[in-house]
């Protein structure tokens, strides 16, 4: 709509004017885009970080739920800069024993959305019908998920890093490099094995 599209242009301009720069030393992404984990929600995101000329202050808040959405379609947010996931009241199914817990596609999400250190926002229910239904159960949960995430392997730990920078490939063959390169292609199995 032309109200969502003046938004994005009033937040893409106070972005390119520097507005942020004091957040942008810290490392804060300042400006989070409230979204659903739909299809629609990525299409919203989408054209309103297109808007904002793609800036890396402009980040997405990921509001989860319990829908039908594919896997396909939730798995495409792991590849967006995702600073927060909000669950609201509706994201939550209750177990046979009573207790709040995240449908399954919603928990794998969150899973590995916590590889990319998001924020957890839980909003709290309006009401608590019975005694697991509140607050505390739910961030139980979220806490109990984060805690069972199995360690980084080597490789894992080593290419953290890295993650989302560029860099020139690297030539063993052509170029004369140093010790340290080659320590590093040991370090990595699959260019190792290629090498």
């Amino acid at each position: 709509s032309r109200s969502s599209c003046g938004y994005a242009r009033a937040v893409g301009d106070l972005l390119a004017g520097g507005l942020f720069s004091l957040a942008a030393m810290e490392e804060v992404a300042p400006v989070a885009l409230r979204v659903p984990a739909t299809s629609d929600g990525w299409r919203a995101w989408n054209c309103f970080r297109t808007l904002c000329d793609h800036h890396a202050q402009l980040s997405c808040a990921l509001e989860l739920s319990v829908d039908k959405t594919s896997d396909k379609e939730l798995e495409r947010w792991l590849a967006e800069p995702v600073r927060s996931v909000i669950l609201p009241p509706s994201a939550f199914l209750l177990n046979r024993s009573g207790y709040p817990v995240l449908p399954k596609k919603a928990k794998a999400l969150l899973e590995k959305l916590f590889r990319h250190q998001v924020q957890v926002i839980i909003c709290e229910p309006a009401t608590s019908a019975g005694e697991h239904e509140g607050l505390l159960p739910r961030q139980s949960y979220v806490a109990q998920l984060f805690q069972a995430l199995p360690p980084l392997s080597q490789a894992d730990r080593f290419a953290y890093t890295h993650k989302d920078t560029l860099q020139a490939p690297l030539q063993p063959l052509a170029d004369n490099l140093e010790s340290e390169t080659y320590e590093l292609f040991e370090t990595d199995p699959v260019k190792y094995a290629r090498y």
